[in-house]
């Protein structure tokens, strides 16, 4: 008896040690906590500085990622201590932390709170209160969209300073901000009437300052004016980092006429300058490297990258050239009745036409007009691609030379595989109100973004029709940019060199079927009044 008597009381003094846990079993809770308004800190009070806010529920709750989901606007530089202790949620501000002087301020808690049997979270929970004796009651709207791609863009930092100065985004916390919905729309509320510099940033390292070299910024020109009417802001665009491409290396010792060239990042373009007499093959072999083939003997070139000069060696005509058999590949199945499309590495200078043989299944294509045209790094052969037909093109010894030289010196098959008609479409493209004195250029890109062909450009006319290479059936999209610079590319917007971003439309095209020729006409969104 005595024994037993030990282990009750042993038992009792370990339950009254456990940990108290809320409470299990029942029906699924599908309802969040409710505020018990009467035991928590009182809101929306006046000339009120605190140090500790207190939150009561009216069951148990958990905080989720509270350095990301609970902010205040205006900021503070050191972030509020959030704990939870049963049903009492306690936030603690720094003793350190000085309040603004007759400011509203809105502490918000995101998606941060929320029960701990089911999760469910405590929706648009918010504390407003005001250092100085009166609410600041005025509001704000507006939406961003990314310059580029012209997509709704969620998440991301908008801020309202009181600062003219460009340099206040880098120096100063905002005096109010909000964050992007998915749809792209912001909202400011509890604001004071006034001038204020408006703009979007997308926050790395979430201080609210533009100071990362990857950040993302953009802004209005001049001041916004919020009033008791406010109209709603124009909108954003949040064009890509400004971030120098910058020459990391450069290395010429791969291949005889091949010069690499290593960089931080992709450039946005690249063009030549002078000193190719024979033209330039420039190839991103890796998504940093760009190589750059000379003939032999060429002179001292200069290749323009993102505006900056780079000098390149001229073409060997002492070391002794790498005898490396040009390879010619054609990726996938071809569109028919298109020009055949091939790539050679090393790339290839003077091919010989008449050392060409064309197979249709087992039969020689006599006298088939073989044309080969250079475009780019690259070479095609027309009137060979008939539809569902296999193609076979034999390169004789000496068909091929690269551009170091090298010739040809064993014979080459490569089979190639023709589509039905059915397998592609035809895209015609009839662009309308373009300017006359500035170039126009044209993107376009399959459902995964993925390019479809090389950028277009034109100049001079204010309707242009387009038609397209064969493609396979999809859904496409265009990207109509405005070339106001002249340099050949888009160009977003840089806050410290005050350049706007160029104007760009995106036009998602019609589905396109097999065997369709379909038409699509349509104007840029910056060349009707008022969009």
């Amino acid at each position: 008896m005595e024994r037993y008597t030990r282990i009750l009381w042993a038992g009792m003094l370990l339950a009254s040690c456990a940990r108290v846990l809320p409470p299990e079993g029942g029906p699924k809770d599908e309802t969040p906590p409710r505020l018990d308004t009467l035991q928590s800190t009182p809101p929306l009070k006046t000339s009120f500085q605190p140090r500790q806010l207190t939150f009561q529920f009216d069951e148990w709750i958990q905080v989720r990622d509270a350095l990301k989901q609970v902010v205040i606007s205006p900021p503070v530089r050191r972030h509020p201590q959030v704990v939870v202790k049963g049903k009492t949620l306690t936030v603690t501000f720094d003793d350190g932390e000085p309040w603004r002087d007759s400011t509203t301020y809105i502490l918000s808690f995101g998606k941060a709170v929320s029960d701990r049997s089911e999760g469910n979270v405590v929706p648009d929970l918010k504390y407003v209160f005001s250092t100085g004796p009166v609410l600041d009651s005025l509001q704000a709207e507006g939406r961003l969209v990314d310059a580029m791609t012209r997509r709704q863009l969620e998440d991301v930092l908008v801020l309202l300073h009181r600062s003219p100065a460009d340099s206040a985004v880098t120096l100063e916390l905002p005096a109010y901000f909000a964050r992007t919905d998915k749809e792209g729309s912001y909202r400011f509320e509890h604001l004071r009437e006034g001038q204020y510099r408006l703009y979007a940033l997308d926050d790395r390292n979430a201080n609210y300052l533009y100071d990362q070299p990857d950040e993302r910024l953009t802004g209005l020109e001049g001041l916004v004016r919020i009033g008791t009417q406010p109209d709603p802001f124009p909108l954003l665009e949040l064009s890509p980092p400004v971030k120098k491409a910058r020459l990391i290396a450069m290395d010429s010792t791969r291949e005889a006429g091949r010069t690499d060239l290593i960089f931080n990042r992709r450039p946005a373009g690249v063009t030549v300058t002078d000193g190719f007499t024979g033209g330039p093959v420039m190839r991103w072999t890796r998504d940093t490297v760009l190589s750059v083939w000379q003939s032999a003997g060429s002179p001292m070139a200069w290749i323009m990258v993102d505006g900056d000069s780079i000098r390149l060696p001229g073409g060997p005509d002492t070391l002794p050239f790498l005898t490396v058999t040009p390879v010619p590949v054609i990726q996938g199945s071809q569109p028919p009745n298109a020009p055949l499309r091939f790539v050679c590495h090393p790339p290839i200078a003077f091919p010989d036409t008449a050392r060409i043989r064309v197979h249709r299944d087992t039969q020689a294509l006599e006298g088939a007009v073989i044309g080969l045209n250079p475009d780019g790094d690259t070479r095609t052969i027309r009137g060979v691609a008939f539809p569902e037909a296999t193609v076979t093109i034999r390169f004789l010894p000496g068909a091929l030379m690269t551009l170091n030289g090298a010739i040809q010196a064993d014979s080459l098959a490569v089979g190639v595989t023709v589509g039905s008609v059915n397998d592609w479409g035809t895209l015609t493209l009839l662009i309308d109100r373009l300017p006359e004195d500035t170039p126009v250029l044209l993107e376009i890109v399959d459902s995964r973004g993925v390019p479809v062909t090389s950028p277009m450009r034109s100049v001079g006319q204010t309707t242009w029709r387009i038609l397209l290479p064969p493609l396979p059936p999809g859904t496409y999209e265009a990207f109509v940019s405005l070339d106001v610079d002249g340099n050949g590319r888009w160009d977003g917007a840089d806050h410290y060199r005050g350049r706007k971003g160029e104007p760009r439309s995106a036009h998602l095209l019609p589905a396109l079927r097999g065997n369709w020729e379909l038409e699509v006409p349509f104007i840029p969104e910056w060349a009707i009044p008022g969009e």
